[in-house]
């Protein structure tokens, strides 16, 4: 029995990275009613010290295990198994759509010039939000909008989405490039991850039906929270 309480056996050389094995442990122990409603789990830095891994590699494991709704994390007390959290101390579970952090008008930089068909003396708004759970964000949501699209009078809580359709501005194409990144110093405060930790980084360039660019989205999600489906058709030759 380790520090931890946790009769654990890390296997170093197998192929399954230690997050998972350690996550599937920590499963296991929850499942044998190692923790009860009243418990919190091992600390990161317990894990860590306990079982001489990295605190990267204990907070993988528990964001995992958050991810596929086994834990619930409770800020300023710790992580304890879902649906059993202390009422006392249990967060709101109603999902928030965004949250916003910050909004800026700024001339377009080249990127933003060439994704949305700007002028280099084009205006446009920027804003920042973050997605998830209350007190558990999950991505973080960063808008680029040509200012003639969203004057400043908008409401800024409403969404995106919500925001277009409103105008009648119904997007009609989306352009999409999925790729995998490494989480920054302010991504991770943001996140409440650690540096480094792997995001999905998606950027969606979305039109109107009339051809207008209306929205330049880059969304850094935390990368053991996001799944991504993608169906492929063939289309018959004629």
């Amino acid at each position: 029995m380790d520090k931890s309480g946790l009769a654990l056996a890390l296997t170093r050389t197998a192929h399954t990275p230690l997050y998972v094995q350690l996550a599937s442990k920590l499963n296991d122990g929850l499942q044998h009613g190692r923790w009860t409603a009243d418990d919190a789990l091992p600390s990161e830095r317990m894990l860590s010290d306990a079982l001489s891994v990295s605190r990267d590699t204990a907070r993988k494991a528990l964001t995992l295990l958050c991810a596929r709704g086994v834990l619930t994390r409770v800020r300023g007390s710790g992580t304890y198994p879902a649906g059993s959290v202390p009422l006392s101390e249990a967060p709101s579970r109603e999902p928030t759509r965004s949250r916003w952090q910050s909004r800026e008008l700024g001339r377009a930089s080249a990127e933003e010039v060439l994704a949305l068909g700007l002028s280099p003396e084009a205006e446009v708004v920027r804003c920042t939000s973050l997605r998830g759970t209350a007190g558990q964000p999950t991505a973080i949501v960063s808008s680029v909008v040509p200012l003639r699209f969203m004057p400043q009078a908008v409401d800024w809580h409403t969404d995106m989405d919500s925001y277009f359709q409103a105008q009648g501005w119904t997007d009609t194409r989306l352009l999409q490039r999925v790729r995998a990144v490494c989480a920054t110093a302010e991504q991770a405060r943001q996140l409440g991850v650690g540096p480094g930790t792997a995001l999905l980084h998606v950027k969606q360039v979305r039109y109107a039906r009339q051809g207008q660019a209306l929205e330049l989205c880059h969304t850094h999600w935390l990368g053991a929270q996001a799944d991504y489906c993608v169906e492929l058709r063939r289309t018959p030759s004629l």
